[in-house]
């Protein structure tokens, strides 16, 4: 975003004048899609995400999926997952979608994506999903975080139930912004009123 980004009145040959009734709107239509995290794993950039029981680095691939580097998750030495906190970018009663590419370094695995909010942990349809390293496969699911306080940890993982090292790339978490009534938000309206400029 620029710097600054402002709005302003004069004039060539001044004299007083008055402003009022000033509004900023924009047009809602359709939901629109707000992108709350885009991992590509460029430039060595891991943004976050760190191996537990394994090494999660940024690697350059000629295979990645998006751009020239994956995240590549090997050297199993623990439990073996990748994992990353969602607690910083994640609202409660908000529903996301979160997509990811997965590919096996060599070779044929099964990789499983679990959301885990608190106690709930969440893997229906991501779980040891058959990958390869002919393609990439889509991993995506849904989660919503429920009213009140925000649960401890909110995070996203990738394992494997027998280990290989396997690359993950593009990953995304999106929501949607509901319709705004009458198609039109406003996102300012000042009017001067009990003596304050706004």
């Amino acid at each position: 975003l620029p710097s600054p980004v402002q709005v302003y009145f004069e004039m060539a040959n001044f004299a007083p004048f008055s402003v009022d009734d000033v509004t900023m709107t924009h047009s809602g239509g359709d939901p629109s899609l707000v992108t709350d995290l885009s991992h590509g794993f460029e430039n060595g950039a891991t943004h976050g995400w760190y191996g537990n029981g394994v090494t999660a680095v940024s690697a350059p691939s000629a295979d990645a999926h998006g751009g020239s580097s994956v995240l590549a998750i090997s050297d199993k030495t623990g439990w073996g997952a990748t994992q990353l906190d969602l607690s910083s970018v994640a609202q409660t009663g908000i529903e996301y979608t979160l997509s990811a590419y997965v590919r096996m370094a060599s070779g044929t695995g099964n990789v499983t994506m679990t959301f885990n909010a608190g106690d709930s942990y969440q893997n229906s349809g991501t779980w040891e999903v058959a990958v390869s390293d002919a393609a990439w496969t889509r991993l995506s699911r849904t989660f919503t975080l429920p009213e009140g306080a925000l649960p401890s940890p909110v995070q996203v993982y990738f394992e494997m139930a027998n280990f290989a090292p396997f690359y993950l790339d593009d990953v995304t978490m999106t929501h949607s912004l509901p319709p705004v009534a009458d198609g039109l938000e406003t996102l300012l309206s000042h009017s001067f009123e009990d003596r304050t400029t706004q």
